[in-house]
């Protein structure tokens, strides 16, 4: 069984992409949810079967959440600016800045979950039993 941790940030990168794959029903064209949600889906099949590649992979993934996260804060910011000059409610910059933020805890997460030792050490033995 895998560690604890692992599944903790397995299970909030598996809202990341549910919340990716909202985007990309909705917006249909979000360059960054086109990359992140094949990627995504990749990482967690390469958890889920234990992959030693899924180490580096969910190092790389945490990086383009945390690129990802801070860009949408800064169009939350934006947003948020317009709808107050605009005297609109802010439920778009509220929306963009409550993903941008998810995406930074779990990428911040997920980029500490995979430097733990113990992590490396059950990918390992998952690679010897494997052969």
């Amino acid at each position: 069984m895998p560690p604890f941790r692992l599944l903790v940030v397995s299970a909030g990168f598996a809202a990341i992409v549910a919340i990716g794959l909202y985007d990309l029903h909705i917006h249909q064209s979000e360059p960054l949810s086109l990359l992140s949600v094949p990627l995504g889906l990749t990482f967690l099949l390469a958890v889920a079967l234990g992959r030693g590649w899924a180490r580096p992979m969910g190092t790389t993934v945490a990086g383009l959440l945390l690129i990802h996260g801070t860009g949408l804060l800064f169009v939350a910011m934006a947003a948020l600016r317009r709808a107050m000059n605009m005297r609109h409610p802010p439920d778009v910059a509220s929306y963009l800045g409550t993903t941008g933020a998810t995406r930074l805890v779990v990428g911040l997460l997920l980029l500490w979950c995979m430097r733990q030792w113990v992590i490396a050490e059950w990918f390992a033995q998952r690679a010897s039993r494997r052969g």
